[in-house]
């Protein structure tokens, strides 16, 4: 038998404080939960001003790309916290910022529904992850690192 404790219960400190989501493609990402209730007031205010064309159901793609920026800077707000071995082009490292987080992901598409993907997937936040049930793992992780800039600017 199933336990709904066990199969969706979650970690809100890891909801609102983040997880480290190790080594994509030699990136750490500090990621925090998408669909808390600050992400979705971030979201309420940034679509306030469209709530009307929202409502109506007359969504063009002007309005369209609009929406995902707004989703862009609540996930930069919310869910992308940090960030470990960034670098531009160049080679030179990236600091954080939730400025600098919002930009990456409206240059970089993929960037954005990763993050986007890692901040919705339950199993990252879980009070329980399917590895310590099988205890197959090491203790769970506090959530920070060091040497890792999260301050939010």
């Amino acid at each position: 038998m199933a336990k709904l404790s066990k199969l969706f219960a979650t970690d809100k400190t890891k909801e609102t404080g983040g997880v480290w989501i190790k080594n994509i493609g030699g990136l750490d990402l500090l990621i925090g939960r998408s669909g808390t209730p600050e992400y979705e007031n971030t979201l309420r205010k940034l679509g306030k001003p469209h709530l009307r064309q929202l409502r109506s159901g007359t969504i063009d793609a002007d309005l369209a790309k609009t929406v995902e920026e707004m989703q862009i800077k609540a996930l930069a707000e919310h869910c992308l916290l940090g960030w470990q071995h960034l670098e531009d082009d160049n080679g030179q490292p990236i600091e954080y910022s939730r400025a600098k987080a919002a930009e990456l992901m409206l240059q970089h598409r993929d960037f954005y529904r990763q993050v986007l993907e890692l901040a919705a997937d339950i199993d990252n936040f879980r009070v329980e992850t399917l590895e310590e049930s099988r205890g197959n793992s090491l203790p769970a992780s506090s959530g920070t690192s060091t040497g890792v800039s999260t301050q939010k600017s």
